[in-house]
């Protein structure tokens, strides 16, 4: 009789039905990490590491969240200046009073004494705010204004639409007409 119970303690246990399906449970992520920031730049690139634009600041914020991946950042900047993209090449240059970029979105909105400049065409566009959407590769401009260059001046117009290089400039009505 002892040898019996011996046999059945000591030999393999068959596996728990299910415990292959059972996954570990998934930790809530925690609050963003915030870091105060001064005087630097910051760079933006889509998924593919194609450049997006590049931020140079006196102040800001950035956040990500530690468990979310490295692509989701994003900062809130004072004093800010800096390129958009096109291709690998610099496509306008920027200024503005405060400006914040997001790495998930792709989007870069600037406020305040918004200023951006391309060199071919040379044109210069002022407004109160700008949205640039990476991914769409457009440009809006919102609230007074102005775009003056070799092709035109206009001045004191709601919002506009244009290219990363201001070669195209357009009211959104007329901007997606060929």
């Amino acid at each position: 009789m002892a040898l019996l119970a011996c046999l059945g303690c000591g030999g393999k246990k068959p596996p728990v039905k299910g415990a292959s399906e059972q996954t570990p449970e998934k930790k809530p992520a925690g609050p963003p990490q915030v870091v105060n920031l001064l005087r630097g730049s910051v760079y933006y690139a889509n998924t593919k590491n194609d450049p997006l634009f590049k931020i140079f600041f006196e102040s800001g914020q950035a956040s990500m969240t530690p468990e979310a991946p490295a692509g989701d950042s994003a900062g809130v900047f004072k004093g800010v200046s800096g390129m958009i993209f096109q291709g690998t090449k610099t496509a306008s240059k920027f200024r503005a009073d405060t400006g914040q970029g997001d790495q998930k979105s792709q989007i870069l909105t600037l406020s305040d004494h918004v200023v951006v400049t391309s060199a071919d065409p040379e044109a210069t566009m002022q407004c109160d705010r700008m949205v640039y959407d990476g991914k769409k590769k457009l440009i809006r401009a919102i609230g007074n204004v102005r775009v003056t260059g070799t092709m035109s001046t206009q001045d004191a117009i709601k919002e506009l639409w244009a290219t990363p290089d201001l070669k195209k400039i357009a009211t959104p009505e007329m901007f997606a007409q060929p």
